[in-house]
């Protein structure tokens, strides 16, 4: 029936968007999370090398999980697939600031694609199985 695909078309278009945006926002925060651990490396002006990638592990996760979390609450549905994928496009866009800043590819490549994924499709699950407040 006409309706019914019309129906598929508007929520796959919710989902589509709360992606968008729950990137958008686990980007925000990882920023913002990345400039506070700046701001805490140049107070404390002495900080172990090893120290550097678990803080960017660290930030790229809560991030992801903040994206996933706001992309479930706006889809409201399949939240597991669109947190992941909200963490998909987080990593995407480090590793793309990474590889414009010189940075080469690893072995921790994987764990920072795994880890942001994961928590975004935590952070959807989460948001998802959410009870809705009841005016």
């Amino acid at each position: 029936m006409k309706g019914e695909s019309h129906a598929k078309d508007l929520h796959l278009s919710v989902m589509i968007k709360g992606t968008i945006i729950g990137a958008l926002i686990g980007v925000t925060v990882t920023l913002l999370l990345v400039l506070v651990c700046v701001y805490a490396v140049v107070k404390m002006q002495t900080i172990p090398y090893g120290a550097i990638a678990p803080m960017v592990i660290v930030t790229a996760t809560v991030g992801a999980f903040m994206g996933g979390y706001c992309s479930g609450r706006i889809s409201r549905q399949k939240g597991l697939l669109s947190g992941a994928v909200s963490g998909l496009l987080v990593f995407l866009c480090m590793l793309a600031a990474g590889t414009l800043s010189g940075g080469m590819l690893g072995t921790m490549t994987l764990l920072r694609l795994l880890l942001p994924v994961t928590a975004g499709a935590l952070g959807g699950i989460a948001a998802v199985n959410k009870r809705q407040r009841r005016k």
